[in-house]
């Protein structure tokens, strides 16, 4: 049986689910999964289906919501406010700077500033160019160019410097890369949050300091933003505690980059089970385009994992070779 085969169980083909086919079309397997075979396919595309509803898909947009953590903006005793005015932009970034702030209405991840709110700081923001523009032959000017080629940034600064530090420790990159309990990595999966900062939710007496302006009016951010300076350390803190029990058993993690483990398929695919019903209680849901699943290698942490240990990624391999070809001596 190949994936294409599968057939929808009778108990989810109630119409609450989207059709198994256009679902997996997220999920580019027989590429992706290629060393496995046609019964092994057939089992992790059910278990990705049987958890649809924790992926972030064109038929389920919503970018997921959790409550275990919030986020808290202390600021210094002697902090000083600070109004910045917004940056000005060309016409064409204000109409980049209108999608992303609509974008982010709808998400409900922004909200006007209201005229009685006392706000002590408030941080202009800046459109910039992502390095690796989409391929897409975007309309010019449409939202889907300035969504997937401009970045919407808060410079926050200013805020930071004025903010208390929430000290939590941070996963050891080289523990991580090196932890693998007793397990054999036979199988792994890497699995990335769809947006994850903005799935946490901040204090509401905290939201106020994320106030921002701009030519078309004063926002603040109601979901964790990108740029705070102790926004990782809450995030990481929220990771810890949805994970417990499975870091360093089946899972490990930093921020929002988690990696599954296992030496066998089938506990493979109970240790996806049990971290999606982990995401589904947390409010947590994954992106399906940047991850994978049931590989023999990956790449985490700079480090490429498989089941005969760490090695240097290729690309860096490669550029020493060529470095040692042209300056031998060295």
């Amino acid at each position: 049986m190949n994936v294409n085969d599968y057939k929808e169980p009778e108990c989810v083909s109630d119409g609450s689910k989207p059709k198994f086919s256009e679902f997996m079309n997220n999920f580019d397997l027989k590429k992706s999964c290629s060393h496995l075979n046609d019964k092994q396919i057939s089992q992790l595309s059910e278990v990705l289906y049987k958890s649809n509803d924790i992926f972030v898909t064109k038929q389920n947009p919503e970018l997921g919501f959790t409550k275990v953590v919030e986020h808290h903006i202390h600021l210094k005793p002697n902090a000083v406010s600070k109004h910045q005015r917004p940056h000005r932009l060309s016409p064409d970034k204000k109409e980049i700077l209108r999608h992303h702030l609509q974008e982010l209405l709808d998400q409900g991840i922004i909200t006007p500033v209201s005229a009685s709110e006392n706000v002590p700081i408030t941080s202009p923001v800046v459109i910039v160019s992502k390095r690796r523009k989409s391929s897409n032959n975007y309309t010019p000017g449409s939202k889907e160019e300035s969504l997937s080629c401009f970045r919407f940034c808060c410079d926050f600064r200013y805020l930071n410097s004025q903010t208390q530090h929430f000290r939590y420790t941070f996963p050891d990159l080289q523990e991580l890369a090196e932890s693998f309990t007793n397990r054999v990595p036979n199988y792994i999966s890497t699995i990335d949050l769809s947006s994850g900062f903005f799935k946490m939710g901040i204090a509401p007496e905290s939201t106020k300091f994320t106030a921002f302006n701009t030519c078309f009016g004063s926002y603040k951010f109601l979901r964790l933003p990108m740029g705070l300076s102790t926004a990782p350390n809450s995030f990481q803190l929220l990771m810890d505690k949805v994970l417990s029990g499975l870091t360093f058993k089946s899972t490990l993690c930093y921020l929002d980059d988690v990696i599954v483990v296992s030496d066998t398929f089938d506990s493979h695919m109970s240790d996806l089970t049990e971290l999606f019903d982990r995401f589904r209680m947390a409010g947590l849901k994954p992106n399906p385009a940047k991850c994978l699943f049931s590989q023999n290698k990956c790449m985490y942490l700079g480090h490429m994992i498989s089941k005969d240990g760490m090695s240097p990624p290729p690309d860096r391999v490669k550029a020493e070779n060529e470095l040692n070809v042209l300056f031998p001596d060295l």
